[in-house]
C-alpha cells in the first residue's frame, strides 16, 4: 500500500473564548491519498 500525502490522527481541536470553551473536533482520524482531494465542512452557530 502507498504512503498518503497526508495522514492525521486523533486530531482534537477546541476553541476556547473568554465565556467558554467548545470542542469542535473530537479524535478525529483520516489519511489523504496522492492525487486526491479533500474538503473538510462544519456548521457554526
Amino acid at each position: 500500500m502507498d504512503r498518503p500525502l497526508l495522514s492525521i490522527k486523533n486530531l482534537t481541536v477546541d476553541f476556547i473564548t473568554t465565556d467558554a470553551s467548545m470542542r469542535a473536533v473530537d479524535n478525529m482520524s483520516f489519511d489523504v491519498p496522492m492525487g486526491k482531494t479533500v474538503g473538510i465542512v462544519g456548521e457554526s452557530e
